[in-house]
């Protein structure tokens, strides 16, 4: 038992030490406010209540509210053959 904490201790300041994983961490944890910041913001823009969607499009503009029906026309559009045959 002795020997598996001796081990963990070693490991954990090992991971502690590192440069590399010390910059990662901080990273992530500096992004954190940004990712929170992106989900509220696609909370809001998405919340699922009619009144609440008619509200977005007239203030912010039709379609606003959501972008399903970006992604749709997108996805529904069709690729011309020469771009097909060029990615190949």
């Amino acid at each position: 038992m002795d020997t598996i904490k001796r081990w963990m201790k070693n490991g954990a300041s090992f991971l502690e030490d590192s440069i590399l994983l010390s910059s990662l961490r901080q990273g992530v944890v500096l992004a954190i406010p940004f990712l929170m910041a992106g989900s509220i913001a696609l909370v809001l823009n998405s919340f699922p209540v009619s009144g609440y969607q008619a509200f977005l499009d007239g203030f912010l503009g039709e379609g606003s509210g959501t972008c399903s029906s970006d992604l749709q026309l997108h996805l529904e559009r069709p690729v011309p053959a020469a771009a097909r045959d060029d990615q190949l």
